[in-house]
């Protein structure tokens, strides 16, 4: 997903060109993403958020909305960094005729945040 707007990144860690949060301090972070996406059709769509590091999937949650409604959805995790190489991004998958993710930079409908929990 695109991430293209940062509210707040005390370390400059976010980078907006290429949407990937790369920390550069050793520890466990946890990250976590709120989604709404889907097309109010009256057919049943199914969305899948997840939570990606280094571009492989580390967590995912699944969701199916009511006929004609969105499909909303979180995901989180707690997650170690190495501090240098390892990054984390977020991925979405709808089936909708018009399959669309809302409000993404930012939005009450759809956003990423990530913390230090403890360091390494």
């Amino acid at each position: 997903l695109i991430f293209n707007t940062v509210i707040f990144d005390s370390n400059s860690n976010f980078s907006t060109s290429n949407y990937r949060y790369t920390p550069t301090v050793a520890g466990y972070y946890y990250f976590y993403t709120v989604l709404s996406g889907g097309d109010n059709s009256t057919g049943t769509d199914l969305m899948v958020g997840s939570i990606y590091k280094n571009g492989t999937a580390y967590i995912s949650s699944r969701a199916y909305d009511a006929v004609g409604q969105n499909v909303n959805l979180s995901c989180g995790s707690l997650i170690y960094m190495n501090g240098s190489t390892d990054y984390i991004e977020i991925y979405a998958y709808v089936t909708a005729s018009s399959a669309l993710i809302r409000g993404v930079s930012p939005g009450a409908f759809g956003w990423f945040q990530g913390y230090l929990a403890r360091t390494a």
